[in-house]
Parts: structure tokens; C-alpha cells; sequence
């Protein structure tokens, strides 16, 4: 039998045209569904990946992985995808142990577009309340960014030598400047009691501010003073100055004397009574105040002038002088003791130093 070609059938009548079988016509029938199956698909994947690249470069998102690598306390991640102004601390704060712990963020979304920038609003939920703010976002060629999201705290006058920020303790700064945080949950004073940070938010001088009650310290800063004073019984001579409280001056002496004090001992028979007072504000520490005077006993030798026979002549002496202190400066260190750190000064409780000093001997 001779097989036609296509166009001897097309040039038969249509009448005379071989038709399909049924089974043909099935096969074809599957045919075009699974082409129209796999069409439908195509397109569904393609506009899901559309939609999921605009997601993951929508400023919700960035600002969802933001807050993510915060919590997870992976800084370089966070700062990797924040404008960065420089600051000198970011070494010293930007460290895990300053991230809070045990938050969660919600109700993440764009509140506000003006072409260049987009600010996007969080809710951050910890301690059984919440705290709100917004982040900005911005674009650049590499991308989606966040814009300056750093906060800085005012750590101002406190009796510590040390800020404590969550689980950081770190040495108090030398000047009343702002420490940087990055938004999130903070216990800024060690109280437990803690806070939401956001860009914009305001944080006082009392949130930072350790709740130290000064009395408590009274009797560990009159032993840190009293052990200073202790020292002054290897000094060399009587010249007033600095933390001693002692000087050749202050003594009425019964003859004419060279001046040429030695072999000097102190001892302190009563230690002034300290009042302590806050420091300065913007600065560390705080500082004591004599409320009664302290007495102490000088021996030695001192080289006299014979009036009669013009002759020198090394005598013993002891004299009790009267003291009182200026400052002194002290602060309270991260194992909750009492440093003296300097300031400390003596000087006779008199205007007339002549009479200050009793000679006993």
C-alpha cells in the first residue's frame, strides 16, 4: 500500500480525509495540558521570584534582618548594613555583652516614603511591655541601608569608675560625652530595669545614672581616706603638701630653729570625720568633706640655736597638730569598693598656723 503525503490529503475532500482515532485524540488532549500545566507554572514561579526579590530588597526587610543580627548579638553583620559615622568607642561598646537579651520585634512596616529615604516603624516586646520607634532607610549603588541608627546615651556624673550597659562593664569615660548604642533593650544602670532604644530616643542623665545612695559608702570612703593618711608615717619631713597634713610651719616653736627637721615620725591619734558629697556632674567620683577635725603626733629632731652660746643643737620633739582635709576625690570601683583617686589636701584648721600645732616636748 503507497502512504499519501501531506498534500495529496490535503487535496482530497474533506469527506474523504482520514480521521483520528479516539486514542489520538486523548494523547493530544494531555499533550496540550501538560504544555499549558508547565506554561502555568512557569509564570507563577516567575512572578513569585518577582515578589520575593522585591521583599527581600523592601526596607521592612533589611530593617528585619537589622534588628536580627542585633538580637543575635552579631555586630559585624548589623554594622555591615548601617551607614557608619565614625566614632573612636565603637570597639569599646559594640560588643556582644552590651546587647540585651530576651526581646522580640513586631509590627515591622513603612510608615513614611519620600523617595530618598523610608522610615519603617518596630515594636520592640520585652518584660511584659513595649517600646516603639522608626529606623530610616536609604538606598545607595551597593543597595538598601539603614541611616545612622546610633544612639547616644548620656552617661553622666556618678559616683562609679565604671558604666555598666547590659552585661558590659567598662571603664567610665574621661570626659561627659554620649556612649554609642545600637537600637535595642538596655539596662543602662544596673537597676534591672530596662529600656527600648530607638534613633530619637531621649535618654536622661537619671535612666543612666546607678541608684547609689552615697551614706551607704561613708564608713568603706573614711577607711580608704584614714589608710592614705596612714602612709604619712614614712614621710621624710614636715613640708605641707599634698595628701599630709603636717608642716614645719604650723608649729610654734619655743626657740630659734634651723628649720632642719629629721628622723620625722607621724601618727594619727584621731582621724578627721568625713561627709561625703557628689562629684561634679559629667565626671566620676565624688568627694569627702571634713566634719571635725583630726589630730596628729610629730616627732623628731629639730636643729636649735643656742642663744647663748650660738651654738647648734639637735633636740627631740613632739608636737600634736590639728587637721583638716581638702577633697578628697574618691570613687567607687566595679567590686563596689572605694578608690582614692587623688585631690586630697591638708591644711591647718586655722588662719594663724603659728598656733595651730601644741608642742609637747
Amino acid at each position: 500500500m503507497t502512504r499519501r503525503n501531506t498534500s495529496e490529503l490535503d487535496d482530497l475532500p474533506p469527506g474523504r480525509r482520514p480521521q483520528r482515532t479516539r486514542a489520538q485524540r486523548e494523547a493530544a488532549r494531555v499533550r496540550l495540558i501538560l504544555i499549558l500545566g508547565l506554561t502555568l507554572g512557569l509564570v507563577i514561579h516567575l512572578g513569585q521570584s518577582a515578589v520575593e526579590a522585591g521583599r527581600e530588597n523592601s526596607p521592612e526587610r533589611v530593617v528585619t534582618e537589622f534588628l536580627d543580627a542585633i538580637r543575635d548579638r552579631d555586630i559585624d553583620r548589623a554594622l555591615g548594613m548601617m551607614s557608619i559615622h565614625s566614632h573612636n568607642d565603637f570597639g569599646t561598646y559594640f560588643v556582644p555583652d552590651a546587647i540585651g537579651g530576651d526581646w522580640s520585634f513586631e509590627g515591622v512596616h513603612e510608615v513614611d516614603s519620600n523617595g530618598t529615604s523610608t522610615d519603617v516603624y518596630v515594636t520592640f516586646v520585652f518584660d511584659g511591655v513595649t517600646g516603639s520607634g522608626t529606623l530610616e532607610v536609604r538606598e545607595d549603588e551597593q543597595g538598601l541601608y539603614i541611616e545612622n541608627p546610633i544612639v547616644n546615651a548620656p552617661f553622666q556624673s556618678a559616683p562609679l569608675n565604671y558604666i555598666r550597659i547590659n552585661d558590659l562593664v567598662v571603664e567610665s569615660p574621661s570626659s561627659p560625652l554620649g556612649i554609642p548604642l545600637l537600637p535595642g533593650v538596655y539596662d543602662l544602670n544596673g537597676s534591672g530595669e530596662r529600656v527600648a532604644v530607638f534613633p530619637g530616643t531621649e535618654i536622661s542623665e537619671e535612666q543612666t545614672t546607678p541608684p547609689i545612695d552615697l551614706d551607704d559608702y561613708t564608713e568603706a570612703a573614711q577607711a580608704a581616706v584614714n589608710t592614705a593618711l596612714d602612709g604619712c608615717r614614712t614621710a621624710a619631713d614636715m613640708t605641707l603638701s599634698g595628701i599630709c597634713p603636717f608642716g614645719q610651719y604650723a608649729v610654734a616653736w619655743p626657740e630659734p630653729f634651723e628649720f632642719d627637721v629629721a628622723d620625722v615620725e607621724w601618727t594619727v591619734t584621731d582621724y578627721p570625720v568625713l561627709g561625703l558629697e557628689p562629684g561634679d556632674s559629667g565626671y566620676s567620683g565624688f568627694s569627702a568633706a571634713t566634719e571635725e577635725s583630726g589630730t596628729v603626733r610629730v616627732t623628731g629632731t629639730v636643729l636649735i640655736q643656742d642663744g647663748d652660746t650660738e651654738s647648734r643643737v639637735r633636740r627631740n620633739f613632739t608636737v600634736d597638730c590639728p587637721f583638716e582635709l581638702g577633697g578628697p576625690d574618691l570613687v567607687i570601683n566595679a567590686d563596689n569598693e572605694v578608690e582614692l583617686i587623688g585631690g586630697m589636701t591638708s591644711y591647718p584648721p586655722t588662719a594663724d598656723e603659728a598656733e595651730t600645732c601644741e608642742v609637747i616636748e
